[in-house]
């Protein structure tokens, strides 16, 4: 059987969009480089909305007098949603083509629906496709290394591995069929590990832990780990601290803060009386961190908490926080006040 022709489609996909961004710059530095910046089109089609966009990629397929090169480059150019056919027929109608001389990226920075008809038929195109996934477990460690490299500076292992908890690289969820990883979330970006790594970069050559420590704020959700370990240690002024911390650090007003607090602590308290049931019913980590999509880590740190509270006390902690979340989104009462009273009641 012969081998299909050598496309120049290409479609780019993924949850990694640090990586797919980056990579588009530099085909178009490269391009420009090599040939002509005239030849660059980049076409938006959620600017300039569906049908403008089918007309000006047309358009940008016809020969021109200013470029024998093109590299054509379609940002959210792929469906989104069923009845966009006229995308896939005119992907299709590329492939089927004769033109050597353009090149054509299709792009998404959000999720692509693989049950959209339309995207199914161009799945099956004669495409290159590139998925750019992001780095999952001690896959982030190395990245941020080599990246940390490429802007001239060095991590020692230990300042890597703090950042890479900092980003949230532990507080992934998975979801498993058969014995096999289906859909995996992650919670942290690469554009935030990026910013991150360009501070530490700023702060000198040879950065260690501590210095990640005092650069970098660790994502809300493992300040709300921390706060729960320390209501469930009694540590009362810490508690106070650390919401005291949490609210100066948010952008957003008290009423939004308190309510994302609270919803991460009911999270968290869910997730302690999940491991605490589970570690009575004589499951193991593994099993916990299988039945739950966790990473053993997480299971780790999680079941090291829960086994220090009576299942009485997580439920009246869930009850608080519901009711207060209740309060919070129907009533006038002052936000900060009904957090840190809880801190106080429970520390």
């Amino acid at each position: 059987m012969a081998d299909k022709p050598t496309s120049q489609i290409y479609i780019f996909y993924g949850e990694d969009n640090f990586s797919l961004s980056k990579k588009i710059e530099r085909w178009k530095e490269e391009f420009i480089k090599k040939y002509s910046a005239n030849g660059v089109v980049v076409l938006d089609r959620e600017a300039l909305g569906h049908e403008e966009f089918i007309k000006q990629i047309d358009q940008a397929s016809a020969p021109s007098l200013f470029a024998s090169k093109k590299l054509v480059i379609c940002k959210e150019g792929l469906p989104t949603k069923a009845g966009q056919e006229d995308l896939a027929d005119f992907i299709e109608k590329l492939t089927l083509g004769n033109d050597s001389q353009s090149f054509y990226v299709f792009y998404s920075l959000k999720n692509l629906d693989k049950r959209i008809g339309s995207i199914k038929r161009i799945l099956k195109l004669n495409v290159n496709l590139v998925e750019f996934t992001l780095p999952h477990g001690s896959s982030l460690n190395a990245w941020l290394k080599a990246y940390a490299q490429q802007m001239n500076f060095n991590m020692d292992n230990a300042a890597i591995e703090k950042l890479a908890v900092y980003l949230g690289r532990d507080l992934f969820e998975e979801k498993k069929f058969g014995g096999r990883v289906v859909e995996r979330k992650e919670v942290f970006d690469l554009w935030q590990a990026y910013s991150e790594l360009l501070k530490l970069s700023n702060y000198g050559k040879n950065i260690t832990a501590p210095d990640v420590e005092s650069l970098v704020t660790p994502k809300v959700s493992e300040n709300i780990f921390e706060l729960s370990d320390t209501l469930i240690r009694k540590q009362r002024g810490r508690a106070v601290q650390i919401l005291e911390n949490l609210f100066a650090d948010q952008s957003s007003d008290e009423k939004a803060v308190a309510i994302k607090i609270t919803a991460l602590l009911a999270e968290q308290v869910r997730a302690l009386l999940a491991v605490q049931i589970l570690k009575q019913k004589n499951y193991d980590n593994d099993t916990i961190a299988e039945m739950l999509g966790w990473s053993s880590g997480r299971v780790f740190m999680v079941s090291k908490q829960a086994g220090e509270l009576q299942l009485d006390t997580l439920k009246a902690m869930l009850a608080n926080l519901l009711k207060i979340d209740l309060n919070l989104k129907t009533g006038n009462h002052n936000p900060k006040l009904m957090v840190d009273l809880f801190a106080v009641k429970f520390s």
